[in-house]
């Protein structure tokens, strides 16, 4: 079991090493969602009211144990209906971008601590 402050989730394309203890979520081969639409989803507004009203909680924080990491209720995509494919693509979409801009808030910052470090 892990302790949270709330839906928390990210995403990496790369080889990863945690100190802390987190739960790793793979897509398994039959899931024909992309890794980033439940990316999308774990972190909506609508995950966290579900965590708000499904997951105990110690204090402020909330307690995960692994079978409710499991039961988060993410929508399967019926790939075949237009509208739940384009909405499917639509949250990819966002949460490319959200990374992006993550990634250029990360550089500035970067940036910034180097010319402070070197005055």
């Amino acid at each position: 079991s892990k302790m949270a402050k709330g839906n928390d989730f990210a995403y990496s394309e790369n080889d990863f090493y945690s100190e802390a203890n987190i739960y790793i979520i793979k897509k398994l081969r039959s899931t024909t969602e992309s890794i980033k639409y439940i990316l999308g989803i774990l972190n909506s507004k609508i995950i966290s009211y579900w965590f708000s009203k499904k997951i105990s909680k110690r204090g402020e924080k909330f307690f995960l144990p692994k079978n409710d990491i499991e039961n988060i209720p993410i929508p399967k995509i019926d790939f075949s209906v237009n509208i739940k494919s384009e909405s499917h693509d639509k949250i990819i979409s966002l949460v490319d971008e959200i990374i992006k801009n993550k990634k250029y808030l990360k550089n500035i910052k970067d940036n910034y601590f180097n010319k402070i470090k070197t005055c």
